[in-house]
């Protein structure tokens, strides 16, 4: 038996134990799955844009406030009963601005006692006003409120109203301005003022009704944000987030107005109440004065005193300077007085107290308003978002009476100093009077009436001096905040289209590598001649590509039936080298072993075009089907299969009997003749041996298509008696694992003449031309090139720009030398 002499030893394949990442296989894999890729991008992008299209909509408005503290322009001295000018750091306004009580009442103004929804295929709209009816409605049973009362309209006059309560479904069919009594609640509905298409297609709609209060707080407790822009500039910035554009504009001006008026009214209100308590005074002190005034004329008259005495000017003079000192202490008592009174009743409206705490005799006390005035901030926040028994509500009410009963001692303490200062004028008066008293009687009494009237004339002037100046001052007081912008425009700040595409392209890109990666961490396919390269030193023969024009049930001839196809070049390149690694076809028979590690690799179809594409040059061949489980050359060429190999090697017929000879492709077949029960001893029997040997001296080349090796070893023992013994493997369908059960049995079984052809290059899903059309060295010397520009195949079908671009992409391997 001839056997191969210009073999190369095979020093068997090392493998690295960590092998880099092959970004062209990943490029190969992507573009082998494009349209599935295309698929994830397609997917993403659609649920961009249904979340774009279907979320709903939140809106934004800003208004813009100027904060300045007029009061430095426009006091007047009040003394002590005015106070000082208005808080003027900007932090401490903020704290007034922020309670919610004077919001949720100017909101209760809006309308929102009826929340109007338009149910959409998919979504609910909050309409608001713009819907096409509005309902008048008392609540009888609170517990309706909340509950989705769903309306339809019968006809031009009549509507219908359906709602759940207290269990039971509940259903209505009334008119049109007209006023209804149910169980829950009295209700009107009228039709809005909107085009009358909007009328004619309500469409499915509900309204619920709403506990204002409660409802304008859920409206700003999360939505609402007032801002400073800095403390200097007094710039106050107030948004507010919606569903509905016409709301979040409504709101937003409302609380601004609300803002500027509660400021306004603040300043106003202490000022009033100073003014009310001034008018007080003096109404009380006229009818005093009055009386003091007549006593003293009939004083005057009764005793006919003209002038005071020099002595009884000097000690006038003297009570004068200490009725002026008890007038100012008296001022500051009965201040002190109202304070501690107005505390007491108010506490939780410290507002009107807010210009007291500017003046230098009560700063003293501003610690404890700004205390107070924070807690009950915080009071109000709590109140609204914990039950009546939570311990943090219980804490703050605490150091609220904590920080009250303290202001009302420090309050105490003002006047028991003052009732020290008051104790020492009067010891002062006692000695005046002590003077007094050495004056004659009518003197002496002449002298303390006109103190007295005196005094209270300066009381009576001092109040009307200061009515006046306060009148003055409110009458040209004007709000510490002036609105800039006003809300008139909404910007969508959700959902965020920008993100949203960006997140469905990234997600699109996700999908994508992480489906390729996970392609890539599984594949175990050979894709093209890298993946035999990187694991075997096994030579490669050639290269098969993909053949399009027709789906082959069985294996085809295709070098006789498309002699200028791609693949019937690829076969002539094939023969070449078949050649060189035999050195020819003229020195006697040569055996040529076709085989695979499973069935469905192209043996068979690879074998009968060998033995075609060599009988082309004119050599006498002959191909025997020595696959005696799964036998297909009959088939195949069209041949009758009632005798053949297993005949002859049973003794039951001769070689010549059983060899038929295919006239249509020049080459002779011998059959596999019947299946026999025995397959695998007649194929390592010798007689087996002797049948290839008498056909070597009949023939130039004898072409055995053999079983598969993974399946069965039977041919196994035959493969180091041939000259050539060709593994086909199949892209895109042959595991990469098969590749070491060739250099298993190239080292097991001393197998040196293996060689391996690679077929079906290009097909599957389109993996490109992985390694294919590219020169490659197979350690012989010789370097092979598979373009094929230049036949039918392609002139008429040309490349296109993605074939060109997948083939600088995938450039394959220089040609070794």
């Amino acid at each position: 038996m001839q056997s191969n002499q210009n073999q190369q030893p095979n020093n068997g394949y090392i493998e690295e134990d960590e092998a880099p990442l092959n970004w062209r296989l990943l490029l190969v894999l992507a573009w082998g799955n494009r349209w599935l890729i295309l698929v994830f991008f397609a997917l993403a992008i659609t649920t961009g844009f249904l979340v774009v299209r279907y979320s709903t909509q939140v809106f934004e408005t800003r208004a813009d406030i100027q904060f300045t503290d007029q009061s430095k322009n426009q006091s007047v001295d009040l003394g002590i009963i005015v106070g000082g000018a208005s808080i003027d750091k900007l932090n401490e306004e903020m704290m007034l601005i922020e309670s919610k009580g004077y919001k949720i009442k100017a909101l209760e103004k809006l309308p929102i006692q009826v929340s109007y929804f338009g149910v959409g295929r998919v979504k609910i709209a909050d309409q608001y006003t713009a819907n096409p009816y509005m309902v008048k409605a008392d609540i009888l049973d609170s517990s309706v409120i909340g509950k989705k009362i769903y309306i339809e309209k019968n006809d031009a006059d009549n509507y219908q109203l359906n709602y759940e309560w207290k269990g039971n479904e509940e259903h209505f069919n009334f008119s049109f301005d007209k006023e209804y009594n149910t169980p829950a609640f009295n209700i009107m509905v009228t039709e809005s003022d909107i085009n009358g298409e909007e009328k004619e297609h309500w469409g499915k709609s509900y309204f619920v009704l709403n506990n204002t209060k409660s409802y304008a707080w859920e409206l700003i407790k999360e939505n609402l944000k007032i801002e400073v822009d800095n403390a200097y500039g007094g710039r106050i910035f107030v948004r507010y987030k919606d569903i509905n554009r016409a709301r979040a504009i409504d709101v937003t001006n409302t609380i601004t107005d609300a803002i500027v008026e509660n400021g306004f009214k603040r300043k106003s209100e202490s000022a009033n109440l100073t003014i009310q308590f001034i008018q007080d005074q003096i109404d009380s002190l006229e009818n005093e004065l009055y009386l003091q005034e007549n006593i003293m004329k009939e004083f005057k008259r009764d005793n006919q005193l003209i002038s005071p005495s020099i002595a009884e000017q000097n000690l006038m003079e003297k009570f004068r300077e200490l009725d002026a000192q008890k007038l100012e202490v008296l001022m500051e008592d009965k201040s002190l007085g109202w304070l501690l009174d107005y505390t007491n009743n108010k506490v939780n409206n410290l507002d009107a107290l807010s210009g007291y705490f500017g003046d230098l005799k009560f700063n003293n006390f501003t610690p404890y308003f700004n205390t107070l005035t924070e807690l009950l901030k915080q009071k109000d926040a709590l109140e609204l978002s914990v039950a009546a028994g939570d311990p943090r509500l219980k804490l703050v009410n605490q150091q609220i009476n904590d920080v009250k009963n303290n202001f009302k001692e420090a309050l105490v303490n003002a006047k028991d100093k003052l009732n020290v200062r008051k104790q020492y004028l009067a010891e002062q008066e006692q000695k005046y009077e002590a003077q007094f008293l050495l004056l004659p009687e009518q003197e002496s009494e002449f002298m303390r009436l006109t103190r007295l009237t005196d005094i209270k004339e300066k009381y009576y002037l001092l109040l009307l001096e200061k009515q006046s100046e306060y009148e003055i001052t409110l009458a040209g007081m004007i709000s510490d905040y002036v609105i800039l912008d006003r809300a008139d425009k909404t910007e969508m700040v959700a959902p965020n289209r920008l993100q949203i595409w960006g997140i469905s392209l990234m997600a699109g890109m996700l999908l994508s590598f992480g489906f390729v990666y996970l392609k890539y961490i599984t594949h175990d396919k050979i894709l093209g001649v890298p993946d035999i390269e990187s694991k075997t030193n096994i030579p490669i023969l050639g290269v098969l590509p993909h053949y399009k024009k027709e789906k082959m049930i069985t294996p085809v001839v295709v070098v006789s039936q498309d002699p200028q196809s791609m693949i019937s070049e690829s076969f002539r390149v094939l023969r070449t080298n078949i050649a060189q690694q035999l050195n020819g076809f003229r020195d006697g028979g040569k055996t040529i072993a076709i085989t695979s590690t499973v069935s469905g690799e192209g043996k068979t179809f690879t074998g009968v075009n060998i033995a075609q594409i060599i009988a082309n040059l004119g050599k006498k061949v002959i191909v025997i089907d020595f696959d005696l489980r799964k036998p297909k050359i009959a088939r195949a060429l069209g041949v009758k299969n009632h005798r053949g190999i297993s005949n002859i090697l049973r003794g039951e017929n001769t070689i010549e009997e059983c060899i038929l000879s295919d006239t249509e492709h020049h080459f002779d077949v011998i059959p596999s003749g019947p299946v026999p029960p025995n397959p695998a001893e007649l194929i390592v029997s010798d007689i087996a041996l002797e049948v290839i040997e008498k056909l070597r001296t009949m023939y130039d080349v004898v072409v055995i298509d053999n079983s598969p090796v993974g399946l069965v070893s039977d041919v196994i023992p035959v493969l180091p008696q041939l000259d050539l013994s060709i593994f086909i493997l199949r892209a895109n369908y042959s595991r990469i694992g098969f590749i070491e059960t060739l250099n298993r049995i190239q080292k097991t079984n001393n197998v040196d003449n293996l060689a391996i052809v690679i077929n079906d290059i290009g097909g599957g899903a389109a993996y490109g031309n992985y390694g294919y059309s590219y020169g490659y060295g197979y350690g012989y010397g010789y370097g092979y090139g598979y373009g094929y520009g230049e036949y039918a195949e392609d002139r008429q079908k040309k490349s296109s720009l993605l074939k060109k671009l997948s083939k600088k992409l995938f450039r394959g391997k220089s040609e070794k030398h």
